[in-house]
């Protein structure tokens, strides 16, 4: 689970105590936009997160037991978590918010403003590397003090791994925040509330739908962290400015390649796989950019997390990817992803003439822009 998405459900958890409710917030980011729907029924409760990177992700969680299960709904795939493995999940995440939650309380700014038909005051919260937060809040929210009562025994559950050292911060707020407005991990995130009332839930929306494929998520071994810890290093190290570690393969087709082959170019290093929706829906734009830009000197590195080389050939060449290919058929555990730590994707690293990173995860317009800048300048 990404932090900023970690820290859109946090926002909201003050709601989700009370039985059967239904809380929608809408939500505008860089990685996604549209409207999140939360219900609750007694333990039970079931997050919907607009599409974003990984399309259209739902997680099911029950407070008590810790046990959950995630729904990916481009792949129908629901993957079932022990309540062991959520509270590292949790841990995980709270380890990585650590460094960009602020760590002080958040200011009364004296100022008020109405929203919608609430009447706000606004708090404003700023942390480490440029991190910071604007808040309205409705002290006057219809209910909000047995609300906030309910939330507090949610303090002793598996889920708490995810709040600590985060929502002694939140806790400060004297109401519900019904908008805020801030950067987190590099992201623009507005997010204003929609509704949150109490209406019956139906038990059916807790479970898997049953066309969807069921898949156990592997332990969480020592291994497994250690890898992780590493992938979470280098990804770390790959900074704008930073030059991108060499590699000398061979491509789909048994040919040398190498970064070291396109010196002087401007080269674009494409982790993607047929599967991923949001790796297709990217597709038509690179392919646009590439003609565009191909005969000043862009070039493109795909690096395939397929397990078909067949149907990887057969779709770059249906969609006109005429660029070369890395693959060697081990999904997640393709060399080249695990060499560079990459444990998402579409991910993608722009380099200038020289190698240096000029660019992470650029897609439309951004990537566009991006290149042509790039290009001009080589």
């Amino acid at each position: 689970m990404k932090p900023t998405i970690a820290f859109l459900i946090l926002s909201i958890a003050p709601v989700v105590a009370r039985a059967d409710i239904t809380f929608q917030q809408k939500i505008d980011s860089d990685a996604i936009k549209g409207t999140m729907t939360l219900k609750m029924k007694g333990d039970k409760m079931r997050v919907d997160m607009p599409a974003g990177p990984m399309g259209s992700v739902s997680m099911i969680m029950d407070t008590r037991t810790g046990e959950a299960i995630a729904l990916v709904a481009e792949q129908k795939m629901a993957i079932k978590m022990s309540a062991e493995q959520t509270k590292a999940m949790g841990e995980m995440v709270s380890k990585q918010m650590a460094n960009e939650m602020p760590k002080t309380k958040p200011k009364d700014t004296g100022k008020s403003e109405k929203v919608g038909a609430y009447d706000t005051e606004i708090y404003t919260w700023s942390g480490a590397e440029g991190t910071s937060q604007t808040f309205w809040v409705a002290k006057d929210f219809p209910g909000y003090r047995e609300i906030k009562a309910q939330f507090d025994k949610l303090t002793n559950s598996p889920l708490a791994a995810m709040t600590k050292d985060v929502w002694s911060s939140m806790n400060d707020l004297p109401g519900m925040v019904v908008k805020s407005d801030g950067t987190m991990a590099g992201q623009k995130i507005v997010t204003e509330l929609i509704s949150a009332k109490e209406t019956p839930v139906d038990a059916s929306d807790f479970e898997a739908p049953k066309d969807y494929q069921v898949a156990t998520q592997p332990a969480v071994t020592p291994e497994a962290q250690e890898s992780e810890e590493k992938a979470n290093k280098i990804q770390a190290s790959l900074v704008e400015g930073a030059a991108f570690p060499a590699f000398d393969e061979k491509d789909a087709s048994g040919n040398p390649l190498s970064l070291a082959a396109f010196g002087g170019k401007t080269v674009l290093v494409d982790f993607w796989a047929t599967w991923c929706g949001p790796c297709r829906g990217e597709v038509p734009n690179v392919v646009a950019t590439y003609k565009k830009y191909h005969s000043k000197g862009f070039e493109i590195v795909g690096v395939s997390l397929d397990q078909d080389k067949q149907k990887m050939l057969d779709y770059t060449s249906q969609q006109g990817m005429v660029w070369r290919q890395f693959f060697d058929g081990q999904g997640w555990k393709n060399k080249l992803a695990v060499q560079y730590g990459v444990q998402s994707i579409p991910a993608t690293f722009l380099l200038d003439g020289k190698g240096k990173i000029i660019g992470k995860d650029l897609r439309g317009e951004a990537l566009t822009a991006a290149v042509g800048k790039a290009v001009e300048g080589n």
